[in-house]
């Protein structure tokens, strides 16, 4: 797999380029431990009798789940990619069922510089199932560590 965007110093990044996520499977421990982190116990999401008489027939993933999975496929290396700054537009498009496999396409949407030591990367992610179906889209802001200057002292010393 080639070196994805998110290894590099944020003035090596480039408006356009982009890398697709690995695949994950949502399972019904992810539901479940989902719904006892937030406390979000819709019964879409665990109760199957219930949530098979329901618009879906069956239990589907919670939307910030599939959200959450989207954004830990994506590589993010603490020495490059210093927190993840907002998130807009998030848009979900079809449920995600349990023993859905996912996979995200990211995108470097827009690049700003905001401070000497670090500058500012939206990124356009859109999220799909195992059949190519769009799940999800949305973009999120990332704050990118620039490379580090060298000192004059460490260039005299390397010399």
């Amino acid at each position: 797999m080639p070196e994805h965007f998110a290894e590099r110093w944020f003035e090596e990044l480039s408006v356009g380029e982009g890398q697709r996520t690995r695949g994950r499977t949502v399972t019904e421990a992810d539901v479940v431990s989902f719904a006892g982190l937030t406390g979000d116990f819709n019964p879409q999401h665990v109760d199957a009798q219930w949530a098979g008489e329901s618009f879906y027939g069956e239990r589907i993933a919670h939307g910030a789940l599939i959200l959450s999975v989207a954004l830990g496929s994506m590589p993010m290396q603490p020495d490059r990619v210093l927190a993840v700054r907002g998130i807009r537009n998030v848009v979900f498009k079809r449920a995600t069922l349990l023993g859905d496999t996912i996979h995200s396409t990211v995108a470097i949407r827009r690049l700003r510089d905001v401070a000497p030591e670090y500058g500012l990367a939206e990124l356009a992610m859109r999220t799909f199932d195992q059949h190519d179906q769009l799940v999800m889209r949305g973009s999120f802001d990332v704050l990118w560590r620039k490379r580090p200057a060298v000192s004059e002292a460490t260039r005299e010393a390397a010399e």
